[in-house]
């Protein structure tokens, strides 16, 4: 699995760009449209996969999906949390093809294969994505958007934040594997090990 990180928008937000036999998922696309439209090239777009619903990370969604008709990806909890109009922090957009996950639910999309783990503290429903080893990944790799950075956490206190949920969070993550791969929501990537 090719992995490539586009920083984009004016926080620089990480979208992933993951392809795979000609196919590709975006996990966050934030902004910068036709930087991301570039980046896909000639593989086919299967999903976007949303960690959580702040604009940063939301502010393309529209377009693409206007564009490729890929669905979206995002927890249960962040939906109602965003439906429920107490996110004044949160972008307001139109979903195209939602499909909800939960805590440790394994989605297939096309070759590729990850598991959903849930983590409210930054937002309601933040979640994350785990991605395990296999014969061509030496390490599991996970994708936490805003809950986890290069030595830092996700601010807890924007509409639907929780210390105490990041804390249950943040507890969650620690008994991954040592060495599982951390692709944060900003920044630079790190491990599990290094963030203990």
């Amino acid at each position: 699995m090719e992995i490539t990180t586009l920083p984009v928008g004016p926080l620089r937000t990480n979208c992933y760009l993951l392809k795979q036999d000609q196919h590709c998922i975006i996990i966050d696309p934030g902004a910068e449209v036709k930087k991301i439209l570039h980046a896909i090239d000639k593989n086919k777009l299967l999903a976007i996969l949303l960690t959580h619903t702040h604009s940063d990370h939301t502010g393309a969604i529209e377009e693409i999906q206007k564009i490729t008709k890929a669905p979206l990806f995002l927890s249960d909890k962040e939906y109602e949390f965003l439906k429920s109009g107490k996110g004044g922090a949160l972008h307001e957009f139109t979903f195209q093809d939602e499909q909800l996950f939960k805590h440790e639910e394994k989605i297939k999309i096309g070759s590729f294969e990850c598991e959903t783990i849930v983590t409210p503290g930054h937002t309601a429903g933040s979640s994350c994505f785990l991605f395990k080893k296999n014969s061509t990944e030496s390490q599991d790799i996970l994708f936490t958007g805003d809950t986890l950075f290069h030595n830092a956490i996700g601010r807890m206190d924007l509409p639907g934040g929780s210390e105490k949920a990041m804390r249950t969070s943040l507890e969650y993550l620690k008994k991954l594997p040592a060495k599982t791969v951390v692709y944060p929501g900003h920044g630079f990537v790190t491990t599990i090990e290094a963030e203990i």
